[in-house]
Parts: structure tokens; C-alpha cells; sequence
């Protein structure tokens, strides 16, 4: 899949995703003003899968259907496990309120991968082991890969909507709702070598996400002309930066792209601006943390990600947008849609198990659903996002500038 550049249409776009021509679904049912937190333990409702399907099985006659969800709740990307809440919760009280699916109530199970590989693999095997869910909905790239193993060995189908890296593609029961590192990148580094920047020096995570970010980076700004001149890394849970930044000051780059989560993207930012350098920073998704975080250290601050249309005309992803920010009195952005996109997904596989004869608490069903119709509706900019082949998604990405302590969208990359 390629990318194109296209100059944004309307100065208000924010991160968003526009998908297919399909024919948009209805808006959302309303919901009452204040969502309930999803439970954190296994549902009481709800048992292993039964190994046979009927049409008796298949009606949930008001029992409650328990899904997992694998987020950041401890940690410096708390905040954006918070966020990805926020979406969950909207969903899954818009969908409860207009009388479940098919019988059904939707209960999450919450847990918590602290944004590490350990952390994946522990949530998943609880969502496996004693759970016994057959859908769950998990973020960054690093838990991702971890809990895929367990996924494929139990039969449960995993739904990305955070995770980038690369290997994370054409794995058995996992699909991405999210731009992928080999596409989310190259834009970014044309963009920056289209300002000028001939030099750039890296500055990563080391895990899966910076790992497949840098590396997906670096050949596009070099094929563009541009030279790498310094490629540092620190660990997740790094707080002081000083030793990398004094050796990618000395390289004197005119460009830092810089791959972090969550606080510590604020962090980075106000000790670059502290030593006193001034290069133009860029980097894929950033999140308000950067803002609430670094403050004036994080105006100009480039990033890339999903582009979020709020001029939509679509009626689910109209009513999505304009509910959330009358809530919470902000915007939505992308992290806060692919939840809610990953649960009314899940209410579309249910039904169509459902009418399919099949058990939905199956994840056998829950594949074939998606298999039949794998697409779902575009909530962040309206129409229909659909699966690649890959099993990742080809969505509309914004590439976006802080301006006075705010995202404002500078160009707008279509999927070709």
C-alpha cells in the first residue's frame, strides 16, 4: 500500500481515518451522560465456550457476554489507557442502552499490560485461563505480540488498536485497527525532509513499537536524500534522557524524531528543550500527554497517525464525535475511536454469528463473522474501514503540528 499527500481540506481535521464508500450505518443509539467503568474481573455471567452451537445457544436471553480488553492502566502510558476507556465505555453503554445484541449484554473484562511484553503475556493468560473470553481487544505492540501466541492457542480472536510494529501482520487470529509502522512513517520523514531537514537523529523506545517505528523511518528519510546521523534508544521506564540527548546534540542533527508513549513523550520533550536544543521534533502519535506534559516544549512538535474528520457528515461518526466532546470537552482522537470502533465491532460478529446458527461466545464464530464480512464502520470520519489482506486496515492518516498547545492538521496522507 502506498500514500499520497493531500493538502487538508478544512483547517479544523484532526487525527482521523476514512475507509471505504460503503454506505454509512446509523448513528449510535444515545446514551445516558455517564458510563459505568468496565468490571476488572471475569464476568460472573459468563463460562468457557461451549464446545457445540445451536440456535438455543446462540441467543444470550439476557445473560451478559464478558470480552477482554488489554490496556495501560499503571505506568507513563496510564493516560492513555484511561483514554482508550473512555471509548470502551461510551460503546459498550450506547450498545447496552438500545437492548444489547441479540440477547446479550457486553461486560468487559479490563486488564492492565503496564505497556510491556510481560504485562501482555500475564493479561492474556488471565483473559484465557480464567476468563475464558473469545475476544479481546488489546493495544501496543509490544503486549500485542506477546498475547498473540495465547490468542491463537485458545482460539480467541485479538483485536490491535494501538500496536505499529510490522510483526504484527499476518498473524493467525489478530487483526490491527491501526496504521502500521511501514506506512505510518515514510510520510512523516517526507514531510520533514520537504521542510528542509537533511540530517535526523533517532531517539526510540526500545521495544517493538520504537523498534519498528526507527526502523521504518530511517530508509525513508535516506531514500528521500536525508542522512541519519545518531540512532539512541532508553528503556520504557526511562525518566532522565540526558546521556542520549548530550551524544545526539553533538551530531548536530536539524531534526530529532523522537518514538515514546504516552508521559514520557512529555518528558523527552522539555529535557530536549532544557539542553538548549532547538531542532524541529517529529514522531508517530502522539497523545495530550506531550501537551499536558511538555507545555511550551511540545509547540511545533510533528507527528503522524490516524486523521479524525470532526466536519463529518457521516451520522454514526457525526453523533461519536459530537457525544464525546459534549462529555468530556475535548476532541476525540484516534485512541479514543479505535475502541469504540473494536466494540461495535464486536456487537456486528455477535449478530452475525447469531444468524450465522453459531455460538458467538466462540471465537471460531467470531473469525468466520469477520471473515465473511471483514470491515467495519469508520467512526472517526464515517464510511467503512476494511481488513487489507495483511489483516491491518488502510485508513486516511493526518500528519499534525502543535500550534499554542494544540494539534492542528498540516496535511492529510490518503491510502492509494
Amino acid at each position: 500500500m502506498r500514500y499520497r499527500w493531500a493538502i487538508a481540506a478544512a483547517a479544523g481535521l484532526l487525527l482521523s481515518a476514512c475507509g471505504g464508500t460503503a454506505a454509512p450505518s446509523a448513528a449510535p443509539t444515545s446514551a445516558p451522560a455517564s458510563a459505568a467503568k468496565p468490571a476488572a474481573s471475569a464476568a460472573a455471567g459468563t463460562s468457557a465456550k461451549p464446545a457445540a452451537s445451536s440456535a438455543a445457544q446462540a441467543s444470550g436471553g439476557g445473560k451478559a457476554y464478558s470480552f477482554g480488553v488489554m490496556v495501560p492502566l499503571t505506568g507513563p502510558a496510564a493516560n492513555i489507557g484511561e483514554e482508550f476507556r473512555r471509548g470502551l465505555d461510551m460503546a459498550i453503554e450506547e450498545i447496552n442502552s438500545a437492548g444489547g445484541v441479540d440477547g446479550w449484554t457486553l461486560e468487559a473484562n479490563v486488564q492492565d499490560h503496564k505497556a510491556t511484553a510481560q504485562g501482555g503475556t500475564e493479561a492474556m493468560n488471565q483473559l484465557a485461563n480464567i476468563a475464558k473470553v473469545p475476544y479481546v481487544i488489546s493495544s501496543f505492540s509490544g503486549p500485542t505480540l506477546a498475547a498473540q501466541p495465547v490468542a491463537a492457542q485458545n482460539k480467541m480472536l485479538l483485536i490491535n488498536i494501538g500496536g505499529t510494529d510490522s510483526s504484527l501482520l499476518n498473524k493467525p487470529w489478530l487483526y490491527s485497527d491501526q496504521i502500521m509502522a511501514p506506512h505510518l512513517m515514510p510520510p512523516l520523514a517526507d514531510y520533514a525532509y520537504a521542510q528542509g531537514k537533511r540530517k535526523a537523529a533517532m531517539l526510540s523506545s526500545n521495544d517493538p513499537y520504537g523498534d519498528g517505528s526507527r526502523k521504518a523511518f530511517a530508509p525513508a528519510f535516506q531514500k528521500d536524500g536525508g542522512q541519519i546521523v545518531a540512532d539512541e534508544t532508553f528503556p520504557l521506564t526511562a525518566t532522565d534522557f540526558s546521556a542520549q540527548l548530550t551524544k545526539i546534540k553533538a551530531a548536530n542533527p536539524d531534526v530529532l524524531m523522537v518514538v515514546a508513549v504516552g508521559q514520557t513523550q512529555g518528558q523527552l520533550v522539555k529535557q530536549v528543550r532544557a539542553l538548549g536544543m532547538q531542532q524541529l521534533m517529529i514522531g508517530p502519535l502522539a497523545t495530550a500527554d506531550l501537551i499536558q506534559l511538555g507545555g511550551d516544549a511540545a509547540n511545533g512538535f510533528i507527528d503522524s497517525g490516524i486523521a479524525v474528520d470532526p466536519n463529518t457528515t457521516d451520522p454514526g461518526a457525526k453523533a461519536f464525535l459530537a457525544k464525546y466532546k459534549a462529555k468530556y470537552n475535548v476532541d476525540a482522537e484516534w485512541n479514543i475511536g479505535t475502541p469504540y470502533e473494536a466494540t461495535y465491532l464486536l456487537r456486528d460478529l455477535i449478530d452475525g454469528a447469531v444468524k450465522a446458527g453459531a455460538d458467538p461466545r466462540s471465537g471460531d464464530a467470531l473469525l468466520k463473522a469477520l471473515q465473511a464480512k471483514p470491515e467495519f464502520h469508520n467512526y472517526l470520519a464515517g464510511g467503512t474501514v476494511k481488513f487489507a489482506a495483511d489483516q491491518s486496515v488502510d485508513r486516511t492518516m493526518a500528519i499534525r503540528q502543535v500550534q499554542n498547545g494544540k494539534f492542528e492538521v498540516a496535511k492529510l496522507v490518503q491510502p492509494q
